[in-house]
């Protein structure tokens, strides 16, 4: 047990080493749905309240999601700021953590099932090295949050196969119950995993193994139940939000359309694009906030380890928890699928399986294949594996930045720094944002409160840039407009306004172009 406890805490350190370097800076801008986390964040800590208004709700709502967002990540968040200021660092630090937790949970998931520390230390080090796993520990959004929950459902499933007691199986269904609360993808997901954990389980003693599970399960859920009831209109509005089906239809017939002829032809076909190789080894996501383009969701070596470990577990390795994992992979795309989009956002557990699944191929090649050339290939295998992630965190650290810029909303951070510098406290003249640029209300909130610079926003107004020569404006105020956009720069001075400051990418690209009234 001491061996395993300091293979555990080395592999944590190692991780943490690499999930938290350049955290603030890699990506180089917060999106949109970080700087909401932030913002969620902030308020609980300074008034107890969401930004609806809601005291210290279950769902966290803001104006452009009243059915909330998911509580784990937020209010963690908000328990890290009442010991650190408000920046970019303190809201992707939890998700971080979250990604080295569940390195380490691999390594004991796979150690309770091959009874090996050295497949352990393999299997938390390609989960390590899987690019989505990665590039969205260090995201401040939820996404990651299924992972370890998944995991630790896992970890009580195995040591249950392993020995069966009924305390082991109430830890696998309260993980499912827990993990609800991750995010929104898991209130399809856990059930499923629930109704594996009954396969398993149900060989004998079934009624009282049943309730178990069901109790496990419930118990933790109650709270969701209730929030649910007491707020009728929030299955409604998630509707509206997602669009699994038409919001004009009621559940029922929602459902109908789903499993309409069409649908089902449309929703195969998603299916299979979420689980394409190209997809899965190559390219990944198409966001650029979810992906580099450059690698999948995992390594390309990963394709050959995952192919021969379904081999074994369909073959020589078959057992019900075997096909338990196969089960968790092939449904990881069904969030995908139910909003019929591609990508791995919503699939993002499906990397717990993936790295499983491959550690039974690096068993199978590294200790039960009789010929030599079997554990050459593994070993061949898993000595590419940290040199393709090195060629893939370079281009992270590197190019990807500057490709993904506009996803990331460009630099509107140091838009408002600029503001702030050129508008000290104490200064009353406005500040004139263009309505044309996204979620710059969002962004301001988050900035200004990380450098306590929350009188910026009093006087700050919104412009339409088709109706500019309409805006009156007191002598010298701000204006922010988009560098060789709408306003232009000769509109702009026929009105009597005057470039400052050009804010500009690291590139040197200019963004945004800041002007003075005269």
């Amino acid at each position: 047990m001491k061996r395993t406890i300091t293979i555990a805490l080395l592999l944590a350190v190692s991780a943490a080493a690499l999930y938290t370097t350049r955290l603030s800076t890699a990506p180089q801008y917060l999106a949109r749905d970080e700087v909401i986390s932030g913002d969620l964040a902030q308020s609980i800590v300074t008034t107890g309240r969401d930004l609806d208004g809601n005291r210290y709700p279950l769902f966290l709502g803001e104006p452009t999601y009243h059915p909330g967002r998911d509580p784990l990540l937020i209010y963690a968040t908000a328990l890290l700021l009442k010991f650190m200021p408000l920046s970019e660092f303190a809201v992707r630090l939890p998700n971080a953590l979250v990604g080295v937790l569940d390195i380490v949970l691999m390594f004991f998931v796979a150690r309770q099932i091959f009874r090996s520390d050295l497949i352990g230390v393999i299997a938390a080090a390609m989960l390590a090295f899987a690019p989505a796993h990665f590039i969205h520990s260090r995201l401040a959004v939820s996404l990651l949050l299924p992972l370890p929950f998944a995991l630790a459902w896992l970890w009580w499933l195995a040591a249950f196969v392993e020995k069966e007691t009924i305390g082991r199986l109430w830890g696998a269904a309260v993980s499912l119950g827990l993990g609800l609360y991750g995010y929104l993808a898991s209130v399809m997901l856990m059930p499923i995993y629930l109704a594996c954990s009954a396969w398993v389980a149900g060989r004998r003693d079934i009624i009282r193994r049943s309730v178990v599970l069901v109790a496990g399960f419930l118990i933790p859920a109650v709270p969701l139940v209730v929030w649910e009831l007491l707020h009728p209109t929030r299955f409604h509005d998630m509707i509206t939000v997602y669009h699994p089906y038409a919001p004009r239809f009621g559940p029922l017939q929602g459902v109908k359309e789903m499993l309409s002829y069409f649908s089902l032809g449309v929703r195969s076909a998603n299916y299979w694009t979420n689980l394409n190789p190209s997809l899965l080894f190559f390219e990944g996501d198409a966001s650029l906030i979810n992906s580099t383009r450059l690698g999948g969701v995992f390594l390309w070596p990963m394709a050959f380890l995952m192919a021969t470990g379904v081999y074994q577990m369909l073959t020589s390795r078959r057992s019900p928890f075997a096909l338990v994992i196969l089960i968790g992979f092939i449904t990881a795309p069904l969030p995908q699928v139910l909003t019929v989009d591609v990508g791995i956002r919503r699939s993002l557990v499906m990397v717990v399986f993936g790295v499983l699944i491959a550690a039974y191929g690096v068993e199978f090649l590294l200790m039960r294949g009789r010929l030599i050339i079997y554990r050459a290939a593994a070993i061949l295998l898993l000595i590419i594996l940290p040199f393709s992630f090195r060629n893939f965190y370079r281009d992270y650290a590197g190019d990807y930045q500057t490709r993904s810029a506009y996803w990331f909303g460009n630099n509107i951070r140091g838009m408002f720094e600029d503001l702030m510098t050129l508008r000290p406290k104490g200064s009353t003249s406005p500040v004139y944002l263009s309505n044309r640029v996204p979620y710059l209300d969002e962004y301001g909130a988050f900035y200004t409160a990380a450098h306590a610079r929350e009188d910026l926003l009093k006087d700050t107004h919104y412009y339409s840039p088709d109706l500019i020569d309409r805006l009156t404006a007191p002598g010298r105020s701000l204006l922010v407009a988009p560098a060789n956009g709408i306003p232009s720069e000769a509109s702009l001075g026929s009105s009597g306004w005057s470039p400052v400051k050009i804010v500009r990418e690291p590139t040197g690209q200019p963004v945004f172009v800041i002007y003075e009234k005269k």
